[in-house]
């Protein structure tokens, strides 16, 4: 999903919350064919490192879907794998596996410390059938070694003695020649198998079969995030590379961050935005909703993973919100939805959780707002300001129609002043692309819109 479109962001999680309703209580057979299967993440953890590239005959994953759609099936549909398709494979020596796969090989008769085994590619489709390999990157290469997470085929398509272990999301694994994080420039390391294989160890747990008390989740949490926090203080090089940075950081921030979004925040309310473009006056409206809305994940990466952990707080947070040309217009009620073609995201680098923040009175921030909210005149000098979009990213607002000059997503950084009094303002001036602009923000009052998420 793309990280930078924050409008696709909201649509995302809409669009989630619906299809796991849908998927919990429909029957299979009434799912809309466009929702997408998503399967359980395999329960077996190894480290391998691969002997021979070759190919297995298809026979079922074993794999458990979370959810799964009823896509047509064409009978001239050749991307479906069946019994006897040929699947890449590789034969590989297991330098690493869970405690719980270990033992179900004890209960089989190995005892091998670094066993032979097989992996095999299962990539599937939107209604988690099995389709055929068509990736022109191969799926494992000799000598390679790599982290996994699989699913223990049957005893019966074992290779002899030798178990196989079948790879749904092939994208991912073996990591790390597959599964660079997206956005994450090719340029820069990853984590090395070796370490991602050592944190999950510590990082995975269980996965409930019940929900449990709040208590108990709490415990958990808090749990998971002790034995994180002192795996990577022992890990530091590897806890500042990707993807593992990513991942101490919301483990050990997630406890901070539901803190944090209990109480509305200091700088919700309803804003004037006065624009100065090239010499002609613009101005606009919004308001937010009085909650945090996101985390101000571009702000947390300036920090290293142990001033993270020496600070275990968020860096900032949005407030979202939606744009009107007037001040009636963001008085209009819009019921139980947001306008997604006139989302503002307000983020701040407000920290509410840690001592003495509430007499910081200059905040760092970034004010980022749908074009076609605001006035058109003011256009040609917002869109250099706009950041360009991957071909994924693309691809996605054109499936979703979005694909206009009115739906490209400006951000302008700022700096927040807040004084005694609760008064708000940001004067910024920018000239690009042969265009003066200033940016002039006011906090005309703390009226918030209703709270919808």
């Amino acid at each position: 999903m793309m990280n930078p479109m924050r409008l696709t962001k909201d649509v995302v999680v809409i669009a989630a919350t619906v299809c796991a309703t849908t998927v919990l209580t429909a029957k299979p057979n009434t799912l809309d064919a466009r929702a997408r299967c998503t399967l359980m993440p395999g329960s077996t953890r190894a480290l391998l490192r691969v002997e021979q590239d070759t190919t297995l005959p298809y026979g079922g994953t074993g794999a458990s879907a979370l959810s799964y759609s009823v896509a047509p099936r064409s009978v001239a549909d050749t991307f479906r794998a069946v019994a006897g398709t040929p699947m890449p494979a590789a034969r590989v020596r297991l330098l690493g596996l869970d405690s719980a796969t270990r033992a179900l090989f004890a209960a089989n008769g190995i005892t091998d410390s670094q066993p032979t085994a097989f992996i095999r590619a299962a990539p599937y489709g939107a209604d988690c059938g099995t389709l055929r390999w068509t990736d022109t990157v191969p799926f494992a290469i000799r000598g390679e070694v790599g982290y996994v997470r699989a699913t223990l085929a049957s005893r019966d398509q074992w290779i002899g003695n030798a178990p196989v272990l079948i790879i749904p999301d092939v994208w991912s694994y073996p990591y790390p020649r597959r599964g660079r994080p997206y956005g994450v420039p090719t340029s820069e390391p990853l984590a090395s198998a070796e370490a991602m294989f050592g944190f999950q160890s510590v990082f995975d747990e269980p996965l409930r079969s019940t929900p449990g008390t709040p208590d108990a989740r709490d415990a958990s949490d808090r749990a998971r995030t002790t034995r994180v926090t002192a795996w990577a203080r022992a890990h530091m090089a590897d806890a500042d590379l990707e993807p593992l940075r990513s991942t101490i950081r919301n483990a050990v921030l997630n406890t901070d961050w539901e803190h944090a979004r209990r109480s509305p925040s200091r700088l919700r309310g309803t804003y004037r935005v006065d624009l100065d473009a090239d010499g002609v006056p613009h101005s606009w409206y919004f308001r937010t909703q009085p909650q945090l809305a996101y985390r101000w994940q571009a702000a947390e990466l300036r920090r290293s993973t142990a001033q993270m952990l020496e600070s275990p707080h968020i860096t900032g947070y949005s407030l979202v919100g939606n744009a009107a040309a007037s001040l009636s217009g963001v008085n209009v009620d819009r019921g139980d939805r947001m306008e997604q073609r006139t989302l503002v995201w307000l983020y701040a680098g407000d920290r509410p959780t840690t001592a003495g923040n509430d007499t910081v009175r200059v905040l760092h921030g970034q004010l980022e707002f749908i074009l076609g909210g605001t006035p058109e005149g003011a256009w040609s000098a917002l869109e250099p300001f706009a950041t360009p979009l991957s071909v994924p990213d693309s691809m996605m607002l054109a499936r979703l129609g979005r694909i206009g000059r009115g739906d490209k997503q400006p951000k302008l950084s700022l700096t927040l002043r807040l004084d005694a009094r609760g008064d708000i303002r940001a004067d910024t001036t920018f000239v690009r692309d042969g265009h003066r602009l200033r940016v002039q923000l006011v906090r005309v009052d703390t009226t918030t819109s209703r709270r919808l998420f």
